[in-house]
């Protein structure tokens, strides 16, 4: 599926609406505790988080609650509109996850053979069938909306009552359906948003702070699940892919000099985190097809809490770093339509935010806004 640079392989990434209030409350109280700005010399600070969060809760399900309350009325599945969404599966959606054209099989037949036993697993891949609808035919969108969140619901309740028991037998199950939910968790806030949004940058953070939950949920399982029927999507051939894009950020990343003023550990922390990008680019081009995609999904699963606290309160240093994996998750949005829009919006967040000192390390970012072409190869 996707890798953290150092940690747990899942290769199926060798893989794109202002998000609803009370999801984005329910996420941070799963956050873990950061350390104060003041520690690690952050020295701007977000309006909308400058308090440390709650303690953990160590459910990343909780992402995924009142959904469907949120976006109003719920609607009632019906066989029909059931049937839609698995059509629409088998016809459309598989052909846009990761690697499709290399486990097409997987995607389209292994899958819901398996959920037609595992009913979280059904609900998770009708959700994503829904989101995917949304998108194509906006104007039933809000119909397709209230579609996918009611599914999402009902997947996210059956995970957490069979993640408990968890055997031999169902963890494939349960790894193709956490897999599809980190598709969701992107899919959920790029299709909900609005155009007036504000604060995406810790939308972002709190998509990140759930991939990472649910990545880790499955590591005891990877021997099991590799000789499985859905092997193939943790199984890492080798290959020798060329991508303009990651070669000029890991290059860029190479040469970013870190102030000679700046706290001591923030500074750890930003170039650990830069190392970690690099890494993941670099092993993202030697073991998928599709490179960019994979470092989309796999370098937030290894970041650093205090990293993410940094980001949360503003840092410049740390914005800048994470503006190099937007303007990625840009031009991976271009052909995956859960990113669509996610660089876009948060690389303008952090172009306004910076401040003048800062406004020159930002040119190239926003100038690869209006440049996609430019970064061919790879996907």
């Amino acid at each position: 599926m996707f890798t953290s640079g150092e940690g747990r392989s899942n290769s199926w990434v060798s893989v794109s609406s202002d998000p609803a209030p009370s999801a984005s409350r329910s996420l941070r109280n799963i956050a873990p505790a950061l350390t104060p700005a003041s520690v690690l010399g952050a020295s701007h600070t977000s309006p909308r988080h400058n308090l440390t969060p709650p303690a953990v809760n160590l459910d990343p399900l909780l992402f995924f609650a009142d959904v469907a309350r949120d976006l109003g009325t719920a609607t009632t599945s019906t066989w029909v509109t059931d049937l839609e969404l698995m059509h629409h599966w088998t016809v459309s959606t598989y052909r846009t996850l990761p690697r499709a054209n290399e486990v097409f099989t997987i995607w389209q037949t292994e899958i819901p053979k398996m959920s037609l036993k595992y009913t979280y697993l059904l609900h998770q891949i009708l959700a994503i069938a829904a989101y995917h609808l949304a998108v194509l035919e906006p104007d039933k969108r809000a119909m397709y909306l209230m579609q996918a969140s009611n599914h999402q619901d009902h997947a996210a309740k059956g995970l957490r009552c069979a993640l408990p028991s968890i055997d031999d037998e169902t963890c494939h199950p349960l790894f193709a359906a956490s897999s599809l939910l980190m598709i969701s968790a992107f899919a959920r806030f790029s299709v909900h948003r609005r155009e007036d949004s504000m604060y995406v940058i810790d939308d972002l953070i709190e998509v990140f702070i759930f991939i990472r939950g649910m990545g880790s949920i499955l590591d005891n399982w990877d021997d099991k699940i590799k000789v499985g029927c859905l092997g193939r999507l943790l199984r890492l051939p080798n290959y020798a892919n060329t991508s303009p894009l990651l070669t000029e950020i890991n290059e860029r990343l190479e040469m970013f000099a870190l102030p000679e003023d700046m706290n001591m550990h923030a500074r750890f922390l930003c170039q650990n985190t830069i190392t970690s990008l690099r890494k993941c680019c670099n092993s993202s081009l030697a073991s998928t097809s599709i490179p960019k995609v994979r470092v989309c999904m796999a370098w937030p699963t290894g970041l650093d809490d205090e990293f993410m606290n940094l980001i949360r309160k503003r840092h410049p240093v740390a914005l800048i770093i994470l503006s190099y994996y937007c303007v990625i998750l840009h031009s991976s949005g271009a052909k995956n339509w859960f990113f669509k829009d996610w660089g876009d919006h948060v690389l303008r967040e952090i172009n306004s935010v910076v401040g003048a000192d800062w406004a020159s390390h930002m040119e190239w970012h926003m100038k690869c806004l209006e440049a996609d072409s430019a970064f061919s190869g790879a996907e």
